[in-house]
């Protein structure tokens, strides 16, 4: 079961292509976030509407975990946030809220979230599972799956298969939508073996 939260991307990014998104990761110090302690563990879903930076975090105590570029999200483009705030692991999805002159992103507002269960956050946090988005998924027999997240168990395998958690993103809502165990079958490549 998941809970609906709201949350911020942020932090100073390197940029890389991947299969249809960009992909960024955390580099060195984030910009100051909107709040010094924005914890929003008893509710998650406050987070719905916010706005944060574009090149910030909404709270010093979040860390960006990964973060990738969707094309297309309420018909312009969006984003997805994995981050870590008090060993709770979020997701949410992002639209630009404010850009500048040149078109760049100066603003971003929250539109979903997703608290990934406090059991599967520890799991991720001994790496016993993965969380996957940005395309690093695949459904059985196709490419990449770029409107997929999972929540993936860990094997010393090329690819994972042991789904624990999904969402399919509702590019056009703009919603993370939980898929049922067993009703998408996935893989997930394995990052240190892949």
């Amino acid at each position: 079961m998941t809970s609906r939260i709201r949350s911020m991307m942020g932090g100073m990014m390197t940029i890389a292509l991947a299969p249809f998104v960009l992909t960024a990761c955390q580099t060195s110090e984030p910009s100051p976030p909107i709040s010094e302690s924005l914890d929003n563990s008893d509710n998650p879903a406050s987070l719905i509407g916010a706005r944060y930076p574009g090149d910030g975090m909404p709270s010093a105590d979040m860390e960006l975990l990964a973060a990738s570029m969707l094309p297309a999200l309420r018909g312009t483009e969006g984003g997805i946030t994995h981050a870590k705030q008090n060993g709770q692991h979020l997701v949410w999805l992002q639209v630009p809220a404010a850009t500048d002159a040149q078109g760049s992103i100066t603003e971003w507002e929250i539109v979903d979230v997703v608290a990934v269960p406090p059991a599967i956050s520890q799991q991720l946090e001994a790496n016993e599972s993965t969380l996957f988005i940005g395309g690093r998924c695949r459904r059985q027999g196709d490419m990449s799956a770029a409107d997929i997240v999972a929540v993936m168990a860990r094997a010393e395998t090329e690819w994972f298969e042991t789904e624990q958690l999904v969402w399919q993103i509702d590019a056009q809502n703009a919603r993370l939508q939980e898929v049922p165990a067993g009703d998408i079958e996935l893989q997930c490549e394995n990052p240190n073996l892949g």
